[in-house]
């Protein structure tokens, strides 16, 4: 019973020593992205942004023709962008999981209603460490629990 104990305590220390060698990993500083979107009749270029959750987000907002806006769904940014004038710089945390679309804002001529893009803000890397972390200790203590009970078993 003793050996078949302390195996027990030294998996779930294994496991729990796992789990705080991922600490630094998990407690990483938020990430910094920044992205250059250019505005031009009728689209933005990139049309399709991905950024992780929790990130701080800049971007640089530059009209390349005509006068531009600059509106993003769910952040409440809207800014007006000249061509010939220096970029425009937003910067944001972005805090919700989704799918949100940016549009222009300015009429810039009869496309502009198809003038969008899309800002993707997608689960941080940090999320899948932990969960690989958490499901590794408990099958480091469920594999430990049941050696215990095929030694108790086979005595």
């Amino acid at each position: 019973m003793a050996r078949g104990l302390r195996a027990f305590v030294l998996a779930t220390l294994l496991a729990g020593t796992a789990l705080l060698a991922l600490g630094p990993v998990l407690s990483a500083a938020r990430p910094s992205v920044t992205i250059e979107i250019t505005a031009s009749q009728y689209e933005f270029s990139p049309g399709r942004i991905s950024v992780p959750r929790g990130a701080e987000v800049t971007l640089v907002l530059r009209a390349v023709d005509v006068s531009h806006g600059f509106y993003l769904d769910g952040y409440g940014i809207d800014v007006q962008l000249n061509p010939g004038e220096e970029p425009t710089v937003v910067t944001f945390t972005a805090t919700t999981l989704g799918k949100f679309a940016y549009r222009c804002s300015v009429t810039c001529g009869p496309y502009h209603p198809y003038m969008k893009g899309e800002l993707i803000v997608e689960g941080p890397l940090g999320n899948t460490v932990l969960w690989g972390g958490l499901l590794a200790a408990g099958l480091v203590t469920v594999g430990a629990a049941l050696r215990v009970h095929r030694q108790e078993a086979s005595r």
